[in-house]
């Protein structure tokens, strides 16, 4: 399989060399504190794809996503509190949209592809088409059921729906099975350069408005989908149009039925817990529980660099012509990166809470200080299982995953009303957590089993 060569893409190349240079540069400083007899292992370390595609993937989202958050701040002000209400729960029911429109793709889609070589154009194509169907049932499923789901019908909510879907559509698990992460990434890093010169341009002219902030969503996906498909249509010689099978997408639905329905279960859990401290406790308390996740999250969101890297690595591990030594090797080594990667953020959840409490909230917050440490050994737990968890897709353990998943939700459900009721914002955090980690226990006991049987 052909690698795409960037330098012909005029338009992205430059910020792909102005990641090489941050890249080189923090190479260069941190070999000086290596010592002398480890210094060839961390060159040949340094240089790999799996290390230089984590690196960018951090620097280029970390810093896309600090843009957005301080433009999502100044959207806040300018629209209102009713206005960004209301644009906040329009992109909330678009994100469980698109759960629905990627159908799972995200989560098998890399290991098809490179497990299934001879039939990379049509998965790609088929896939595609997948989506469009999914992503025009959803805006058709929206606007019949918008009285229940309290949406005004206009060009404003529709619109932003819209966008929030359209993520799901790019091709985010093709560029993963050419090891192309880092490529990939700079993308949405343009796609949120668009939006925000947009946005803040049209400020400036104190012209914003919901349906301005729409259409300028709209306009930055839109333009880079269109270098995404081109790109990747020019590279590999795809016609989209010759290579779609009605059957195969038939097939498609089929196949990832149990995917796709945990992954839709997994975005209702937060929410659930939410409301119920919210019915049986108050509002401050949904907003403490959110203050931890929120510390969570800059945990997760290395976890979910790193795992992007790693699902080449499992659908590797998962094809039939790999050896149970080498098998067994690329699992653990994807293991002891996820440890070393994660135990940075951890260790101060688990050890110092008082500290990052501080550091991240005022004094409203601080009890939360309690709660800290059971999300950093959730984190911890997560890190690891979502090695094994990618392990058992990339087997086509896809049963075995959804029972084990289904499991997790079960007892989520069943003690969280109990735990809630009886201990408060405490019950809510332990509800959550503690499932949670029992799950990723299972996917490394089970494919601990499946290591040594194939």
């Amino acid at each position: 399989m052909d690698i795409i060569d960037i330098k012909t893409n005029r338009i992205l190349w430059p910020i792909q060399k102005l990641v090489d240079i941050i890249y080189t540069y923090f190479f260069n400083v941190t070999i000086i504190f290596v010592p002398h007899k480890y210094k060839d292992r961390y060159k040949n370390w340094g240089n790999s794809t799996l290390v230089k595609n984590t690196l960018g993937l951090l620097i280029i989202n970390g810093l896309g996503s600090c843009l957005l958050l301080l433009t999502n701040i100044k959207i806040a002000n300018v629209l209102g509190a009713a206005t960004f209400g209301l644009y906040s729960y329009y992109l909330s029911i678009g994100d469980a949209g698109a759960t629905f429109v990627r159908y799972g793709r995200d989560k098998t889609m890399v290991r098809d592809l490179i497990q299934k070589e001879d039939k990379f154009n049509s998965i790609i194509s088929n896939t595609l088409f997948l989506g469009l169907i999914n992503l025009t049932l959803v805006m058709l499923l929206t606007i019949i059921f918008s009285k229940q789901l309290e949406i005004t019908i206009c060009l404003a909510s529709l619109l932003v729906i819209f966008d929030s879907c359209l993520i799901s559509i790019d091709m985010q698990p093709v560029y993963e099975s050419i090891k192309l992460m880092s490529w990939h990434s700079i993308y949405n890093f343009v796609q949120k350069l668009l939006f925000l010169a947009l946005f803040w341009s049209l400020l400036l002219l104190d012209k914003i408005s919901l349906s301005v902030i729409a259409i300028f969503l709209f306009i930055s996906w839109m333009v880079v989908l269109l270098l995404q498909y081109s790109e990747i249509f020019k590279s590999f010689s795809i016609n989209p149009l010759k290579c779609v099978s009605f059957t195969a997408i038939a097939d498609m639905y089929k196949k990832n039925f149990l995917i796709a329905t945990s992954c839709m279960l997994g975005i209702l859990f937060a929410p659930f817990i939410q409301y119920l401290l919210n019915k049986h406790i108050d509002s401050t308390a949904v907003g403490l529980y959110a203050a931890c996740f929120q510390i969570f999250f800059i945990g997760k969101f290395l976890v979910h660099q790193i795992a992007r890297v790693g699902n080449p690595m499992m659908a590797e591990a998962g094809r039939l012509d790999c050896s149970i030594a080498k098998r067994k090797l690329l699992v653990n080594k994807y293991a002891v990166i996820m440890t070393v990667a994660v135990l940075p953020f951890v260790i101060p959840m688990v050890f110092f809470p008082s500290f990052v409490t501080k550091i991240c909230y005022s004094e409203e917050y601080f009890m939360i200080k309690q709660y800290i440490p059971y999300f950093g050994i959730f984190l911890f737990a997560q890190a690891v299982g979502c090695v094994y968890e990618q392990f058992l897709i990339s087997m086509r353990k896809d049963n075995v995953y959804f029972t084990i998943y289904t499991f997790g939700a079960v007892l989520t459900l069943i003690i969280s009303p109990l735990l809630i009721m009886r201990y408060g914002l405490y019950g809510g955090v332990l509800s959550f957590v503690l499932p949670n980690i029992l799950t990723r226990f299972l996917y490394f006991a089970v494919s601990k089993y499946y290591i040594k049987r194939y």
